[in-house]
């Protein structure tokens, strides 16, 4: 979604939910909404293998997700769509087998992308959850 300016004018114009603080100044309420479904596009279950794909893509829908390593082989992430390599060298974040990631709200709408760092038996299960 594109920023927007909301010009204010006390008493007048569009209305938007803030609090005024000590020195009068106003801050905008934003409010975090919660999942109330589970985004099943994508890939949510990704066969482990060395040849990095990108099984989630980006979702603006998407308020939180849950990536379990449920494989036998550690993985690389990405949270963009430049397949990491085999050696790491260029992800950002590593699961062990068994590990599991609750992605942070800043990043849960980005794509993923992931790779194996052996060949392994298993999947990446991801957890994807949008507010409709």
């Amino acid at each position: 979604m594109a920023n927007a300016s909301v010009s204010i004018t006390p008493g007048a114009g569009a209305q938007i939910d803030a609090h005024q603080i000590g020195n009068g100044d106003y801050q905008q309420i934003i409010r975090q909404v919660c999942a109330d479904s589970i985004d099943t596009g994508g890939t949510p279950s990704w066969p482990v293998v060395t040849t990095g794909a990108t099984p989630i893509a980006a979702n603006e829908s998407r308020v939180a997700m849950l990536i379990y390593n449920n494989s036998t082989s550690k993985i690389y992430l990405r949270f963009d769509t430049t397949i990491p390599l085999s050696t790491g060298s260029n992800a950002k974040w590593h699961l062990d087998p068994g590990d599991r990631m609750e992605v942070p709200y800043g990043l849960c709408q980005m794509p993923v992308s992931v790779v194996a760092a052996a060949a392994g038996t298993g999947n990446i299960e991801f957890t994807p959850g949008n507010e409709t």
